[in-house]
């Protein structure tokens, strides 16, 4: 069983303003596994029927909300409202945290405080989305794929950032940060990384609806499916695959 956070947040004056964190639980030897992150599942995962707190998704909007309504810091947070419970961080007892949410929030602090360790600058009065894809395929391997964008008031994307994971059995991996375990066969000299940056790059100043428009070719042969068409301008430094990448900003528009 493989288990993937992802958050976003906005941290300003070390203060979180917008927050939200999901998790994908997968079972890669499963066929029948849920491809869907917690929150999409939501009373449908079946917490609320072990917990009086309500299911997964209700619990982390209760972290998510004490972070923005309280304006809290990251070490606000840990120091008042988190604490060790055999080994797993959980809401420390007697806390606000504690009447609305009980779940095991120890990947979950993880997740935050690598959104926080890594942020990138994004201008004031964008909206920012974050969406994901999972697949499972015959192979036994799982795909999380991950599309976070920033648009302006006219929709356009302003900033793009792309990510997708591989999950074999229990090893999981990015692609983008770990290309060197992503072969591809490519028909221009561009490792994985190098593509989404352009694929990234593309998409700037541009609608989500027109990136989902953009028209692709299949080869029919299973796996080099969802291609950029040759002689577009996205094929110039992005051939490979962008169909999960589309089925994710699917779920944004």
């Amino acid at each position: 069983m493989c288990s993937d956070h992802f958050c976003w947040c906005d941290h300003e004056q070390h203060e979180f303003v917008n927050i939200s964190v999901n998790q994908i639980e997968i079972d890669p030897r499963d066929a029948k596994t849920s491809t869907l992150s917690k929150k999409e599942l939501d009373t449908f995962y079946g917490l609320s029927y072990e917990s009086n707190k309500g299911d997964w998704k209700k619990q982390m909007e209760a972290l998510e909300n004490l972070c923005v309504g309280r304006k809290l810091t990251l070490e606000q947070l840990k120091e008042s409202y988190l604490t060790d419970i055999e080994g797993k961080v959980g809401a420390k007892e007697g806390s606000d945290l504690s009447a609305a949410c009980t779940i095991d929030l120890t990947d979950a602090l993880k997740a935050i405080e690598d959104a926080i360790n890594h942020l990138s600058s994004v201008e004031e009065g964008f909206t920012a989305s974050l969406a994901q894809y999972t697949t499972v395929n015959t192979q036994k391997e799982s795909t999380v794929t991950i599309c976070f964008i920033a648009r302006d008031h006219l929709n356009k994307i302003r900033y793009a950032q792309l990510d997708e994971y591989a999950i074999r059995q229990d090893e999981v991996f990015s692609k983008v940060s770990q290309p060197e375990l992503m072969p591809i066969e490519s028909t221009i000299d561009k490792s994985y990384d190098e593509q989404i940056a352009y694929l990234e790059d593309y998409m700037l100043d541009r609608r989500v609806e027109d990136i989902i428009q953009l028209e692709t070719y299949d080869l029919a042969d299973g796996s080099n499916v969802s291609l950029p068409l040759p002689g577009s301008d996205l094929s110039v430094g992005c051939t490979i695959s962008i169909g999960h990448y589309i089925k994710a900003l699917e779920k944004i528009r």
